[in-house]
């Protein structure tokens, strides 16, 4: 049975499921009409995107099919799904002098994470509600900062 894994902090590592996608074909135009069309990569499925169908594919299933300073991430594809390998300065907890290595998400409100990093005593930010107006862009959201190597509230607009 394929099921999505909730969004919480990574207390082990975490496996994704390898089923194909069981929506339904999407049918119209574009570089697809059905699941069935999808062969160049692992457990390919047919996607119905602004500017018509296409094909997306996993790029990993468990942390060991990444790079060592990634973590795959189950259905963490921006767009068209699929799990994709995302950075990450921890695999679990235990790598975390906090314990805690947590998720960070990108703009998209809903989306998947965009990397996974420790909660340190240096983070600015421990939750969203933290991060109120900046200049007039509305609420932001409590999102890992690379460049500062800590949790800061992040504030801009999505552009894709």
């Amino acid at each position: 049975m394929c099921v999505d894994l909730p969004p919480a902090d990574r207390v082990t590592p975490i496996a994704c499921s390898s089923c194909r996608p069981t929506w339904a074909d999407p049918g119209g135009s574009g570089d697809c009409s059905a699941h069935s069309d999808c062969t160049a990569g692992d457990n390919g499925r047919c996607v119905f995107g602004m500017i018509g169908a296409f094909c997306s594919y996993d790029e990993c299933f468990e942390d060991g099919d990444c790079d060592s300073n990634e973590v795959c991430s189950c259905d963490g594809a921006v767009i068209g799904g699929g799990n994709r390998c995302v950075s990450s300065n921890c695999k679990v907890g235990a790598d975390c002098s906090s314990g805690r290595c947590s998720p960070t998400y990108g703009c998209l409100a809903g989306g998947p994470p965009q990397g996974w990093y420790c909660r340190t005593a240096g983070d600015t930010c421990t939750a969203d509600s933290e991060c109120t107006m900046d200049g007039g862009l509305g609420g932001g959201r409590c999102a890992y900062d690379a460049s500062a190597g800590h949790w800061a509230c992040a504030y801009g607009i999505c552009v894709f």
